[in-house]
């Protein structure tokens, strides 16, 4: 049986991997009436995750094209806002001192990290790899040096570095820290994403940092999406914020999992 939050996601995957979706289809599959189905599709559709039609849904156009199922930069970072600072705030506790080296993930959890990083930073020697621009351009305006991007083809409205080339360099490199955000997390599918190419460097990430961190807010949890890059066995820290449920945060400490709360 499906939650609300994982009948919606599993809508919004469907969408963007066949290209549109049926509300008559999706009623059967899900086990629920044609009224709950349009008002998911509402739902996804205020976030910019699917685009109704009549009888249905289809995957949301950008530029012409079929977008990911995940909203654009500035749209994401204005949802769950102050949760997301306060994850930053409680993350930036685990930076190392005084040096160290870190990759640091795209997304808007993430760039909120960085602007705590740049608001902390004093003389630290720390060496920073991140396919983040948000985030190299906060650090680099701060004055933080040891600042690189990745390089590769850029998501425009995810504003991430993404592709082979930045897989490639990952590989070669090793951090004691990677932080990390992610669209999802559940006990059944691990962290999962929307898009193959950004997780593709996600899970470089988590392969080649001794810790990985992830940033992500309660409303992540107990949800999936397309591609998963990590499993809950590969990740050492959750920070998230005070609206999480005490059985999911049980779940993470199960998997050996330290969380971190504001």
């Amino acid at each position: 049986m499906f939650t609300v939050a994982q009948r919606r996601s599993e809508i919004a995957n469907a969408t963007v991997l066949h290209g549109h979706s049926s509300v008559a289809e999706l009623a059967a599959k899900f086990e629920v009436t044609q009224e709950t189905i349009r008002r998911d599709l509402k739902a996804l559709e205020a976030d910019n995750l699917v685009h109704r039609v009549h009888g249905g849904a289809v995957a949301p156009v950008q530029d012409g094209k079929p977008a990911a199922s995940e909203p654009d930069f500035a749209q994401a970072s204005l949802h769950n806002a102050p949760e997301k600072l306060a994850i930053a705030r409680a993350a930036a506790r685990l930076l190392p001192e005084p040096s160290g080296s870190l990759f640091l993930d795209a997304g808007t959890t993430t760039a909120a990290f960085a602007g705590e990083m740049a608001n902390c930073y004093q003389d630290q020697r720390w060496t920073v790899v991140t396919n983040s621009l948000p985030a190299a351009m906060t650090l680099s305006i701060a004055g933080v040096p040891g600042i690189n991007l990745l390089g590769g083809p850029m998501r425009t409205y995810t504003r991430a570095v993404v592709g082979e080339q930045a897989v490639s360099t990952l590989d070669a490199l090793r951090a004691d820290f990677a932080f990390l955000g992610t669209n999802a997390i559940s006990e059944r599918h691990g962290l999962s994403t929307p898009d193959p190419t950004a997780a593709a460097v996600k899970r470089a990430m988590v392969q080649q940092a001794n810790t990985v961190v992830v940033l992500c807010d309660s409303s992540k949890f107990d949800r999936d999406y397309l591609v998963t890059f990590a499993q809950l066995e590969d990740i050492d820290v959750v920070v998230t914020d005070t609206n999480a449920s005490p059985r999911f945060l049980s779940l993470l400490r199960s998997h050996n999992i330290e969380v971190i709360q504001p």
